[in-house]
C-alpha cells in the first residue's frame, strides 16, 4: 500500500472541473488509507480555479505565471514533498 502520494494538477481556467477532480482524488485516497497531497499548479487562471482548489482539503495551490502544461508540471515537481508523484489529466 502507498502511504505518501502527491498528485500534480496543472490548471488553467478549470473552475468547472477542478473541484470534482480534487474531491475524487481525496475520496479514492481516503477509501484506501493513502496519505495524499494534491498540488494544483494554476497558470494565472481568469476564473475561480485557484479559489475553488484552495477550499479543498489536502490541497496546495501554486501560481505559475508561465503558461504551458510542461511548465506547470515542472513547477509542481519542484514544490512537492518527498512522496511518490503522479501527474494527472482530468
Amino acid at each position: 500500500m502507498v502511504s505518501n502520494l502527491s498528485f500534480i494538477l496543472p490548471a488553467l481556467n478549470e473552475e468547472k472541473f477542478i473541484g470534482n477532480a480534487i474531491d475524487d482524488i481525496n475520496q479514492i485516497c481516503l477509501n484506501n488509507s493513502i496519505d495524499v497531497e494534491i498540488i494544483v499548479v494554476d497558470s494565472d487562471s481568469e476564473d475561480r480555479t485557484a479559489e475553488i482548489a484552495k477550499s479543498k482539503i489536502n490541497t496546495i495551490v501554486i501560481n505559475q505565471p508561465e503558461k504551458g502544461y510542461g511548465n506547470a508540471l515542472k513547477k509542481g515537481f519542484e514544490e512537492e514533498t518527498e512522496r511518490i508523484k503522479c501527474k494527472t489529466c482530468y
